[in-house]
């Protein structure tokens, strides 16, 4: 729980924060226009009233006013009440849920709302390279003396808290040192905020924040204000130490900052807080799929925690996740130990709403099986689709050379379209000169380049732009490429992946029958027979690869494996291998046959050479099965991969129930496509996915908050994450998705985190009469008051463990 990151001066109140859109479908009365939404600037000056920022989440999040005199259990993803979340992973799949005990209590006479919150947090780390979350506690007291309203739109309250790395740490004296893993306070009132705030990492307290804001408010509005405060921040590699001043009235907004170690890096920027004016930066998480007739917001069953003993879990860092991609637990904990890695028959236990304390037995395959789903199309029915594809060489207009480029058909001119190459986080487009462009299928067969081979970004669909095949003829050396072929016209062949998951899921019938077989035919690095390395192999073949009988194999339900039938082994490979096409037994495998290969004349075959030592020695085979043509053949046929060496991939790891032996369901993220109508990626296609309960990622850059110019994302904490694109909450066209695999299905999109910094002003006369006040008295610890001490006036009681079942997990009520 990072209760000192990033900040604002938000509404606690849904209302205000609704859109005036006019009653349509969906109805105003649905989550879609009701879902709580946090939407602030995100400026140095907001980072240092962090703290009121992350408490205001929690709080609504936790809903106290509905539950005063009763103790209560909520739950929150890790890294849902920071702001930038946007712009990490902390709200991943695999992150652990922040669980606290909460007990509001109301005071009729004073009209104060008090909260008191135990609440197991953490801290993360990535710095090994594996993400690793260290366990917290924090100690809460909370004082609402007046919710949000019109005047004052901020509330009144205040806040003192104390965070430790382990319970019971220190004399449990009121003594800053104790609460290693931060302390602080913040009070507002409807004029002034005042915060105060030191902070850790690895339980040593360095950073520190401290600043007082005073403001006026007008019609429910803050118009006028200034401030100000300091910060130090020793996580970088560079210490900073800054003190930084501000004013702002009506749109305008200026901030000093002065670096106090060098006395030197002056900063003064002026930006317009008039948003529709001014463009500012977006940065946007937490975001939710929508019902776009009902506004029924659509949630995904994710999955659950594991843990590896049953009963209270003591270290989250030592537990894991099950999802769709089946188990996970770190290789370390939040200590640095090593957690031992699961083993076949290995028993774990659920620790989610429904199945804590659940037994489940922890499987690995020594594979995995993918189904593969071919549909065959002409360019004009993939007219306008986006690809991800790779190109071999220049071609066109295209002189980036090799890489991967997003491309598209364009039907009316006969010609593919580069929008630009891919950068290296996958996602962004570099729409640079020699990036973008047009090439032919001529131009394509020109440069020797009779495939194109990609995929939809971000969605289990790939597509082989076939647009011509070599004749081969008849070498001392066997089969070779005379010349490129055209005549039957270039085609899209679209393919669909699906995972075959092996067991009996709880609802359904299982992936692929247990038992089913499947038919191998090809050379033997498609199949790969368990006979001696002596055996001679019959199906290594030149030119096409092809069999008149197959090598069977067995599918094991239970275990997830493959069985080769003859030999009863199971196929496995220290080394990543393909083993497929594969068919299922008594397939129509017509449309398989091997074709004419000769100088276009002769009857269908394939090639065997005569020895395994001798390529120049050969035998033709007349006749016989070619699943080099599965690729470019309407149908099905499954895959098997291999890679004994690697603990994690792709061997198929999975859990089943004890009870029943079903493998527990989960949903499989959604993949999505947008067109942005505005800024750098109009136009442009983009793919995202949803992974349920708010994980939903655009990419990101970075831009210095002082000067607005981007910058790389590892330059320190003076930064902010912009979102790529921003998707506004709109039921319009802008503000809706479409699913990839079924375009017909589109969603409406809302973020329920939104922050931004401002764009630079153009009125600088109006900005420069601006006068940000200096040598303010600004906050110390000495008016904060421990709430973990028993001697303390605020202190909270005696800790309490939040282990029952929560009463809401991430702002609602659990199914």
């Amino acid at each position: 729980m990072r209760l000192n990151w990033k900040a604002g001066l938000v509404l606690l109140g849904a209302s205000a924060l609704l859109s005036n859109a006019a009653l349509a479908n969906p109805p105003q009365s649905s989550r879609y226009y009701q879902d709580y939404r946090v939407e602030y600037n995100d400026d140095q000056t907001t980072n240092a009233f962090g703290l009121v920022s992350v408490v205001s989440c929690i709080l609504n999040k936790m809903h106290p006013e509905y539950n005063a005199g009763t103790p209560y259990v909520a739950w929150l993803k890790y890294g849902l009440c920071d702001s930038n979340s946007g712009g990490s992973s902390t709200t991943s799949s695999t992150a652990p849920y922040e669980k606290a005990t909460i007990y509001p209590t109301y005071d009729a006479a004073s009209g104060i709302l008090n909260v008191k919150m135990w609440l197991e947090g953490y801290q993360d780390d990535d710095s090994s390279g594996v993400r690793v979350y260290t366990p917290q506690y924090f100690w809460v007291n909370v004082d609402v003396t007046a919710g949000p309203s019109v005047a004052p739109p901020l509330g009144r309250w205040t806040v003192h808290f104390c965070g430790q790395d382990t319970l019971g740490v220190g004399s449990g004296a009121s003594d800053p040192a104790s609460c290693n893993a931060g302390y602080g306070y913040g009070t507002v009132t409807p004029d002034t905020m005042t915060v105060f705030n030191k902070f850790s990492r690895n339980g040593v307290l360095k950073d520190s924040v401290a600043g007082v804001a005073t403001y006026t408010v007008s019609g429910g509005e803050v118009v006028t204000g200034s401030g100000q405060f300091s910060s130090y921040n020793a996580w970088d590699r560079t210490p900073t130490d800054m003190t930084y001043a501000f004013a702002f009235s009506g749109d305008n907004y200026r901030l000093k900052g002065i670096n106090n170690l060098t006395n030197s890096g002056v900063s003064d920027v002026c930006t317009s807080r008039n948003i529709d004016a001014v463009q500012p930066l977006f940065n946007n998480w937490n975001g939710w799929l929508y019902n776009s007739s009902t506004g029924d917001a659509i949630d995904l069953a994710g999955g659950f925690n594991l843990k590896l003993a049953t009963g209270p879990v003591t270290d989250w860092s030592r537990t894991g996740w099950v999802g769709y991609w089946g188990p996970w637990f770190p290789e370390k904990d939040g200590s640095g130990n090593a957690i031992p890695a699961l083993t076949d028959g290995q028993t774990v236990y659920g620790n989610g709403r429904t199945t804590k304390d659940v037994a489940f037995t922890y499987k690995k395959s020594l594979g995995s099986m993918q189904r593969t789903t071919i549909s065959v199309k002409e360019l004009s029915e993939v007219n306008g689709v986006r690809y991800q594809v790779w190109l071999n060489r220049d071609v066109g207009d295209i002189t980036a050379g090799s890489g991967r480029y997003l491309v598209y058909w364009d039907n009316a001119n006969s010609r593919f379209v580069s929008e630009g190459k891919y950068g290296s986080d996958g996602q962004a487009i570099d729409n640079d000169t020699g990036k973008v462009g047009n090439f032919t299928i001529a131009q394509l067969t020109a440069a020797n380049q009779m495939r194109i081979w990609g995929n939809i970004p971000n969605a289990n669909v790939g597509v082989n732009f076939n647009v011509g095949k070599w004749v081969y003829g008849v070498g001392s050396t066997g089969l070779t490429p005379l010349q490129p072929n055209v005549a039957n016209g270039a085609k899209a062949y679209q393919t669909v992946y699906e995972d075959i998951y092996p067991g009996v899921p709880e609802t359904g019938s299982a992936d692929l029958a247990d038992g089913a077989i499947l038919d191998c035919y090809g050379d033997q690095n498609q199949c790969p027979t368990m006979l001696s390395a002596s055996t001679p192999q019959p199906r290594v073949t030149f030119g096409q690869s092809g069999s008149l009988l197959p090598v069977s194999y067995r599918w094991d339900n239970a275990t997830g494996n493959l069985v080769e039938i003859g030999s009863g082994l199971v196929v496995d490979s220290a080394a990543q291998r393909d083993v497929g096409p594969l068919f299922i037994r008594g397939a129509d495998l017509t449309a398989y046959a091997c074709q004419n290969q000769q100088n276009g004349s002769g009857p269908g075959g394939f090639h065997i050479p005569n020895s395994t030592s001798n390529a120049t020695s050969w035998t033709f085979q007349q006749g016989g099965t070619c699943t080099n043509n599965a690729w470019e053949t309407a149908g099905t046929f499954y895959r098997w991969n291999t890679n004994t060496s690697n603990p994690n991939w792709p061997s198929r790891s999975f859990i089943v129930r004890q009870s029943d032996g079903k493998r527990p369901v989960f949903d499989k993220q959604i993949n999505l496509t947008y067109t942005p109508a505005s800024g750098d990626f109009a136009g442009r296609q983009q793919n995202i996915t949803y992974n349920g309960g708010g994980q939903f990622w655009v990419p990101s850059k970075c831009y210095n908050k002082s000067t607005r110019a981007e910058q790389s994302c590892s330059s320190g904490s003076d930064q902010f994450y912009a979102s790529n694109y921003d998707i506004p909450f709109t039921t319009a066209a802008a503000g809706k998705v479409t699913r990839v695999d079924d375009p017909s299905v589109q969603y409406l999109v809302k973020y329920l985190g939104r922050s931004f910094i401002y764009g630079i002003s153009t009125d600088t006369a109006a900005c420069s009469a601006l006068n940000p006040p200096t040598n303010l008295s600004l906050p110390t610890a000495f008016a904060w008051k421990d709430p973990h001490a028993p001697e303390s006036s605020n202190f909270l009681g005696p800790w309490r463990s939040p282990a029952t079942d929560p009463l809401y997990v991430d702002g609602v009520e659990p199914k």
